[in-house]
């Protein structure tokens, strides 16, 4: 049971990560199309803005992203920990004896 716990735990931490870089990599996409497109997505007073803030927002937003995946992490990993605590003292162990009746 133990390994099946820690199994699941790893296919979590793997999903979430693929998630994690799938969200990093649109944000970089959005943040270098807005850039390179700053002078056709608006007028040009507010290009400049519009340049100033894809940066900020690609910069603060990998930040947050880099940030929530070590949460989430860190929270699949508590999980794991918790639930094989709770196996180890309340479920019995991972070979369980066959009684034989007599």
């Amino acid at each position: 049971m133990q390994r099946i716990i820690w199994i699941a735990a790893a296919i979590g931490f793997v999903l979430w990560s693929l998630l994690a870089w799938f969200g990093y990599a649109m944000l970089g996409w959005a943040r270098d199309f807005a850039m390179v497109n700053a002078d056709r997505l608006t007028v040009s007073e507010f290009a400049d803005g519009l340049l100033l803030a894809a940066d900020l927002l690609g910069t603060a937003g990998g930040t947050a992203i880099v940030i929530l995946w070590l949460f989430g992490t860190a929270l699949i990993a508590a999980i794991a920990f918790a639930v094989s605590w709770l196996v180890r003292r309340y479920g019995g162990s991972d070979h369980p004896r066959i009684e034989v009746l007599r």
